[in-house]
């Protein structure tokens, strides 16, 4: 099939800085892509259309990261990545 283009799926993700792709390798451990998809669509509706930065995401309650789908542990170590990155570590 000349028109497969296996990479194809990545023009349907959002821009992605350092910090949402962290995100994003997070959000897809052991996830399809088209789940991760999914739960990245709603958390950037929770953040104003786009991914939340380092310190928006530190903001928010853990409860608004739950609701986008994903899970407790990952909402953790969401919080703990983006920790890091306002430390500068």
């Amino acid at each position: 099939r000349p028109d497969f283009h296996p990479r194809g799926w990545t023009a349907e993700l959002p821009r992605l800085d350092a910090f949402g792709t962290l995100i994003f390798q997070v959000l897809g451990q052991q996830l399809s892509v088209a789940a991760t998809r999914t739960i990245l669509a709603r958390l950037e509706g929770a953040f104003g259309g786009h991914l939340p930065s380092p310190e928006e995401l530190l903001a928010v309650d853990p409860q608004v990261l739950r609701a986008s789908g994903m899970s407790n542990r990952k909402a953790a170590t969401l919080r703990a990545v983006a920790e890091r990155f306002v430390d500068g570590d």
